[in-house]
């Protein structure tokens, strides 16, 4: 059969009782694996990748004790709950620092929290058509950059300004009257 069209034909010569036309349908879609076997195989799978995962967070946790354990048989447990830091006595202690990442996951859980959920509930019940595109990849596409490159620019554009109206005022104001110390007279 050609595909080239006879002399005098065109694509729109159609008869117009389409009776004796042949009805062309879209070949059968291929059926989807189904039944006891692809159920079982898929059973396998999950549970397959859900021990995986279990044995690598155990991998995990036991390189971390592994790695710890010349402080832990050093400075003993209460390393965690001591908040000496002397390296000149050789003294350590982890509660600064643990107490300060709390802290601060904290206070970033408090802002970020109440923000995504206004964000969420303005794309989806409050913004307009025309704008939920444009905005909706905007925040997907925050979410691609790895905070540090937010913290570096925090401290780049904060830094300076923080330093010059609040922390100059606080050493002014709310400082000692002698910041020099009678130790190193």
């Amino acid at each position: 059969m050609s595909s080239t069209l006879t002399a005098g034909a065109s694509t729109l010569d159609l008869p117009a009782d389409r009776s004796h036309a042949r009805s062309v349908s879209p070949p059968p879609a291929k059926k989807a694996r189904s039944g006891p076997m692809a159920d079982r195989l898929f059973g396998w799978a999950a549970k397959g990748a859900a021990l995986l995962t279990l044995a690598l967070l155990v991998g995990i946790l036991l390189s971390l004790i592994a790695g710890a354990w010349p402080a832990i048989a050093k400075y003993g447990l209460g390393f965690l709950a001591s908040s000496t830091w002397d390296p000149v006595a050789n003294e350590f202690g982890g509660l600064v620092m643990i107490y300060g990442t709390l802290a601060t996951s904290i206070i970033a859980l408090v802002i970020a929290v109440p923000v995504s959920f206004g964000i969420a509930l303005f794309l989806t019940e409050l913004s307009p058509a025309w704008l939920k595109r444009p905005l909706g990849t905007a925040i997907e596409l925050l979410a691609a950059v790895p905070s540090i490159v937010y913290g570096m620019w925090g401290l780049l554009v904060f830094g300076p300004i923080l330093s010059t109206w609040v922390q100059q005022p606080l050493q002014k104001y709310g400082g000692k009257k002698n910041n020099k110390s009678s130790k190193y007279r």
